[in-house]
C-alpha cells in the first residue's frame, strides 16, 4: 500500500465520522423538512419565483439559504457563509460591503461580487474566493431562473 492510499483512506474515515457528528449536532439546530420528490431545477425555479436575489432583506436571505440547504442544493458551509453576516449584525453592526435601499433590501449578487473583488485584492482573503464564487453562482442561477428562459431566434 502506498502513502496516497493510506492518506486517502484516513481522510475518508475522518470525513465520514465528521459528517455523522456534524449532522447529529446540527440536526436539532437546523430544521430539515422532508422534501417531496422534486427535481433540482424545479426547486430553483420555485425559489426564484419566491425570492428576488437582486432585492432581499437579511431575513429573506436567511430563509432562502435555509430552503436551499434543506433541499440539499447547497452545503452547510455555503448556508453558513450566506447567512453569517446577517446573523452577526446585532453583535458587530453592518459588515456588508454594499448598501441597502430605503426598505432594507440589498442586491445579494452585487454583495458577493464585491466580496469576490475584495478577496482578490492585495489585502483580501484569497482563501475565501472559491466559496464566495460558488455562492455567487448559486445567486446567479436563481436570478436567471427568475427571469425565465431566453429564446433565441435566427
Amino acid at each position: 500500500m502506498n502513502i496516497n492510499n493510506i492518506f486517502s483512506s484516513d481522510i475518508s474515515s475522518i470525513s465520514r465520522s465528521q459528517t455523522k457528528t456534524t449532522f447529529e449536532k446540527s440536526s436539532s439546530a437546523v430544521p430539515v423538512e422532508p422534501q417531496a420528490s422534486v427535481s433540482s431545477d424545479s426547486i430553483w425555479h420555485k425559489l426564484a419565483s419566491e425570492y428576488d436575489v437582486r432585492s432581499m432583506t437579511v431575513e429573506e436571505t436567511s430563509k432562502l439559504s435555509l430552503e436551499l440547504y434543506n433541499a440539499g442544493e447547497i452545503s452547510l458551509m455555503d448556508h453558513a457563509q450566506i447567512t453569517f453576516k446577517g446573523a452577526m449584525m446585532d453583535k458587530f453592526g453592518d459588515t456588508f460591503l454594499t448598501k441597502t435601499d430605503s426598505d432594507g433590501r440589498r442586491d445579494m449578487i452585487a454583495e458577493f461580487e464585491a466580496k469576490v473583488a475584495m478577496d482578490k485584492s492585495p489585502t483580501g482573503n484569497s482563501l475565501s474566493i472559491p466559496g464566495d464564487l460558488r455562492i455567487l453562482q448559486h445567486l446567479e442561477r436563481l436570478d436567471a431562473a427568475r427571469r425565465g428562459p431566453i429564446h433565441v431566434t435566427a
